[in-house]
């Protein structure tokens, strides 16, 4: 098992993903609500029904599971523990045949409703022919924040299901649901790799770089990276070290950490870090010319979209000039240019906010012919709970030296 990213849910199409070389062999991200019982069921065993939850839970996509809470929001499912402390259990539909190089991705997060702390093991298993093997666990921490999580099962035969189990060791924490992915082949979970091949510079020939997001208008919730890279194929945004595989879109109310597009009065692209993970985003730009790139002139607006989290959060800008496009969190002479960076200003936790300014910065760089320059705005995980920060309107501008005609004399 292995931890993708803190991205928050996946939610792919199979035309998408095959662009970027892979195949979604099936997906389901809950584009509904739970689906509540006809009748209300004992539960517990002592006549005390409660219609909230479902011990013998099916949807009409093939969900089955116990103990699953009904009262959740759409596009999220939750399984907990009873009082007697049984665990539930989320069980997919049959999912389809698949070989090669296969990953189930299951995006979940935890819910503390008792007094004990929250968070746990989750164990993940699949169901083969009526033998449960494992083929991972996860422990979650305390609270709402979901992760994406990468397992290796090998080859899927047909009628395999995955099992999602609820904590085992919580008595009163729920598996928030959020999607579940299996993947054959492609960027699955990303990777740390320096060199990237699905990033593709924008040539610096044209001398004015513009982007204000509004061709991101219809990306919709959950949509992965790559329908975002045909958009702005110039683009990478990472989780720690990992690429991230989804973008998400919220007003910037959200609490979940994740790679955004914020729709406010302005679209604007950025992220909400977290505990898990701290965020890295930007664009590669290559010398197209003739000639060495002197300097560019920068401006964006910077944006906090305070979610009524208190922590004192900054937005730090960066360059990196290489000869090779490599990844923005690749390890390099990352300059940080300080008047591109911003400490958010609000700090409040009483009521939903928001904040911009405009930033701008005359920056002297050496960028040869045929070389790249990287720009990447970080998020770190700050103290306390985090804010959504957000650019908008970015613009740059460069300025070359140029080689002058002219009629030159040798002398011997």
């Amino acid at each position: 098992m292995s931890q993708i990213a803190f991205a928050a849910a996946i939610s792919l199409t199979t035309a998408l993903f095959a662009d970027s070389g892979g195949t979604v062999a099936w997906t389901d991200g809950f584009s509904r609500a739970p689906e509540k019982p006809k009748t209300n069921q004992d539960i517990y065993g002592d006549s005390t029904e409660d219609s909230s939850i479902s011990d013998q839970y099916t949807d009409h996509a093939g969900w089955t599971g116990s103990l699953v809470y009904l009262g959740g929001a759409e596009g999220v499912l939750q399984v907990g523990s009873s009082k007697d402390y049984r665990f539930g259990t989320f069980v997919t539909p049959p999912l389809p045949s698949v070989t090669g190089d296969v990953s189930l991705v299951v995006s979940m997060g935890s819910h503390k409703y008792g007094p004990s702390g929250g968070g746990g093991i989750v164990p993940v298993s699949l169901l083969r022919g009526g033998v449960t093997n494992s083929v991972g666990s996860v422990e979650l921490a305390s609270g709402t924040n979901f992760c994406d999580y990468a397992f290796s099962p090998g080859s899927i035969l047909p009628g395999d299901r995955l099992i999602i189990h609820s904590v085992t060791n919580r008595s009163d924490t729920r598996v928030m649901l959020d999607s579940v992915s299996l993947l054959v082949g492609g960027p699955g979970g990303g990777g740390g790799n320096d060199v990237v091949t699905d990033c593709t510079a924008w040539n610096m020939a044209g001398d004015v770089y513009s982007r204000d997001f509004g061709n991101l208008a219809g990306l919709g919730n959950n949509s992965p990276f790559s329908a975002f890279l045909l958009l702005l194929p110039e683009w990478q945004a990472c989780a720690n070290s990992d690429s991230v595989t989804n973008v998400k879109e919220n007003a910037g109310t959200t609490q979940y950490g994740g790679f955004y597009v914020y729709d406010t009065a302005s679209l604007s692209v950025g992220s909400m870090a977290t505990e898990s993970a701290s965020f890295a985003y930007g664009f590669a730009h290559s010398n197209g010319t003739e000639w060495v790139a002197t300097n560019v002139a920068v401006s964006f607006d910077a944006r906090q979209l305070n979610n009524k989290n208190p922590a004192v959060n900054t937005l730090r800008f960066e360059y990196l000039v290489t000869n090779a496009l490599v990844s923005v969190v690749a390890e390099g002479d990352w300059r940080t240019v300080p008047e591109l960076c911003w400490t958010m200003p609000l700090t409040t936790d009483s009521a939903y906010s928001f904040a911009e300014t405009n930033l701008e910065a005359s920056i002297d760089l050496s960028v040869k012919s045929g070389e790249h320059v990287l720009y990447r705005w970080v998020d770190v995980n700050e103290q306390g709970r985090d804010t959504c920060s957000a650019i908008d309107n970015v613009l740059l501008s460069y300025s070359f030296r140029k080689r002058a005609p002219g009629l030159f004399i040798y002398l011997r």
